[in-house]
């Protein structure tokens, strides 16, 4: 028997837990997703040009890169996250398909989230993530003028004030 042994335990969104069972350290570890343009909560999950991917450690952030979706999009997001490993998704509006998406995918989502990444993703491991209720994008024709109910007509945009 070798003098470290890590053990790794998953439950509920794949979160791990390592044990050292020498040193009795515990780590949680898991990746976080927000939906990102200009370091940005977008505002339209379907549409979004990149992710700010954190690596969350013992509920500290400990470090983040941007990884653009290239060509996908809508249906494609929540496989394209799981691939990635990310278990929870920070976003603004996003409508009943892709939250079904997600949920099929394992990943745990919050709309309605707006404000700068860093500061979003901090507020979410320390509980005091500020969002709108009514985050939900109810449209699927993605023209023109349309209106997810959050981004103020054009999805992408902040919300109107």
């Amino acid at each position: 028997m070798s003098s470290k042994h890590i053990w790794t335990w998953k439950k509920n969104w794949n979160f791990e837990l390592e044990f050292n069972l020498m040193e009795g350290v515990r780590k949680m570890t898991y990746k976080l997703a927000v939906t990102c343009e200009n370091d940005q909560v977008f505002q339209h999950f379907g549409k979004t040009p990149e992710f700010a991917v954190f690596e969350i450690v013992d509920n500290r952030i400990n470090g983040m890169s941007k990884v653009p979706t290239g060509e996908n999009g809508h249906g494609a997001l929540a496989g394209f996250l799981k691939e990635l490993g990310v278990k929870v998704l920070l976003c603004g509006g996003i409508g009943p398909g892709a939250q079904e998406m997600l949920t099929e995918a394992g990943i745990q989502f919050v709309g309605g989230v707006q404000g700068d990444v860093i500061q979003a993703a901090g507020d979410y491991l320390k509980g005091e993530l500020k969002t709108d209720p009514g985050f939900t994008c109810n449209h699927h024709h993605h023209e023109e003028g349309h209106s997810c109910g959050n981004c103020g007509g054009g999805c992408g945009s902040q919300p109107a004030i």
